[in-house]
């Protein structure tokens, strides 16, 4: 098994996967892939990949990462409870590519 590239501390979890680095903030209204930096180059205003939570900004319930695998799960809203996952990927026939 590989060394995950998730950490996790507090309510925030930072990417680490080869030559890309973000962060989620996990406790946000519409967490999201945010701070993106490619190959040393940051994506302005990257905002990526989000999930819309509503106005509140809520810890979730339940995080983690395993694997290049991050799992949020959030209290239910109205009839379902939300759960997201953030999951990294290389590409086999594009070395530089990297997928989210």
């Amino acid at each position: 098994m590989t060394a995950c590239c998730w950490t996790i501390d507090q309510s925030q979890a930072r990417l680490t996967f080869g030559p890309l680095t973000a962060r989620v903030e996990l406790a946000a209204p519409r967490p999201a892939l945010a701070d993106v930096v490619y190959r040393g180059r940051a994506i302005a205003a990257a905002r990526l990949l989000g999930v819309e939570l509503g106005s509140a900004a809520l810890a979730p319930d339940d995080c983690y990462a395993r694997g290049d695998d991050l799992v949020a799960t959030y209290s239910p809203r109205a009839d379902h409870r939300v759960q997201v996952y953030w999951r990294c990927r290389r590409v086999p026939d594009q070395p530089e590519a990297v997928v989210v």
